[in-house]
C-alpha cells in the first residue's frame, strides 16, 4: 500500500510549527507495512488542496491529510473535501452529542462555530474523536482511501490508533498474507561509504520487494531493513 502524507497549515509552511505529525504518521504507517512515498505540506488554501488531491489520487492507494478541521475561517479542509467529492454537509448527531458533552464538562458555552463542526460530509465514514471537537473523516473513491485528521497531535494519534491503522493493517494483510518485517541495525566506527562497500550490492541478497536504507548520523550509520 502506497501512502502520501498531506499536511495542511500556513503555520507549517512558514516554519512557525515543526511538522511532527508527518514524522509520526510516516513511522506509524511504516510499522504496519505500508510504504510512505511522499510528504507534502501546503498552506490553508482550498485551491492548493484540490490541486494536490487531483495529482495524488492517480498515484497512491491512500492519502492521509492532517490539519484544517478547526472552527475558524482559515480551516478549509472539510469544505474543500465537500467540493472535491461533490458532496453535501449533514448534521451528525453523535458528533453534536460529543460537542455538547465537552462544553458541559468544561463549563463553556457551545457557540455556533463549534456546533458547525457537527456538520460533516454525507459520503464520509466519520472517525469519532473523543479527545477533541473535530472528528476525522474517511472517504473511498476509485480504489483510493482519503483520510482527513485534525492537526492537534494527540487527536491525530488517537484517531489513527483507534480507526485508521487497524483498517490499513487489515487491508495490507489481506493483500499480502503477512505483515512486512522491519529491523533497524545501528553500526559504529565505520563511515557510510565503507559500510556500503563492505555490504556489497543489496540486489545480491534482497528480494524484489525488500529494502535497505542507509541512515547516517553523528552517532553512527543506521541500516533500515525491510523484508
Amino acid at each position: 500500500m502506497n501512502i502520501a502524507l498531506l499536511t495542511i497549515g500556513d503555520e507549517l509552511c512558514i516554519g512557525q510549527i515543526i511538522n511532527t505529525n508527518a514524522a509520526w504518521l510516516a513511522q506509524a504507517c511504516t510499522d504496519i507495512g505500508a510504504q510512505v512515498q511522499r510528504h507534502i505540506t501546503i498552506g490553508d488554501s482550498s485551491d492548493a488542496l484540490l490541486n494536490e488531491l487531483q495529482i495524488l489520487s492517480h498515484e497512491f492507494d491512500c492519502i492521509i491529510m492532517s490539519g484544517g478541521l478547526g472552527p475558524t475561517h482559515d480551516d478549509k479542509t472539510k469544505e474543500t473535501l465537500v467540493t472535491y467529492f461533490n458532496d453535501t454537509l449533514i448534521l451528525d448527531e453523535a458528533t453534536l452529542h460529543n460537542l455538547k458533552a465537552r462544553a458541559r464538562l468544561r463549563g463553556l458555552p457551545l457557540n455556533q462555530r463549534n456546533m458547525d463542526q457537527a456538520l460533516l460530509p454525507s459520503l464520509c465514514t466519520i472517525l469519532q474523536n473523543p479527545r477533541g471537537t473535530a472528528p476525522g473523516m474517511l472517504f473511498e473513491k476509485d480504489n483510493v482511501m482519503y483520510v482527513s485528521l485534525p492537526g492537534v497531535p494527540s487527536e491525530l494519534k488517537g484517531i489513527m490508533n483507534d480507526h485508521v491503522l487497524p483498517r490499513l493493517r487489515s487491508l495490507i494483510e489481506e493483500e499480502h498474507g503477512k505483515k512486512p518485517f522491519f529491523r533497524t541495525i545501528l553500526t559504529k566506527g565505520i563511515p557510510e561509504s565503507a559500510l556500503a562497500d563492505l555490504i556489497g550490492d543489496p540486489a545480491a541478497f534482497l528480494n524484489e520487494d525488500d529494502s535497505l536504507a542507509f541512515l547516517p548520523s553523528y552517532h553512527g550509520v543506521r541500516l533500515s531493513l525491510g523484508v
